[in-house]
C-alpha cells in the first residue's frame, strides 16, 4: 500500500487464520480483512464489530475477480 497508497486492497482470512485476525488485531490491516464467513460459523466465532466479513472465502475473491479486480495468493 505504501508504493501504490490509491491501490484498493483486500485480504480474506479463512479457516485458522480467522481467529488469529481476531485475537491479533494490527490497525494497519484491519481495515483490510474480510473473514470467511463459513470460517466464523463453523467455529462459533462471531467477528468484532469493526472488521469486515464476507459470506464465504471462496466465494468472495471470485466476485471481486468478475468486478475486475486481480487475486494474489500469498
Amino acid at each position: 500500500m505504501a508504493a501504490a497508497p490509491d491501490a484498493q486492497c483486500e485480504i480474506v482470512f479463512n479457516a485458522e487464520a480467522v481467529p488469529a485476525a481476531i485475537d491479533l488485531r494490527d490497525p494497519l490491516t484491519d481495515g483490510l480483512l474480510r473473514l470467511c464467513g463459513n470460517t466464523l460459523r463453523n467455529k462459533g466465532l462471531e467477528a468484532p464489530a469493526d472488521l469486515m466479513t464476507a459470506p464465504a472465502a471462496v466465494l468472495h475473491p471470485a466476485e471481486r475477480q468478475a468486478a475486475g479486480w486481480q487475486y494474489i495468493r500469498a
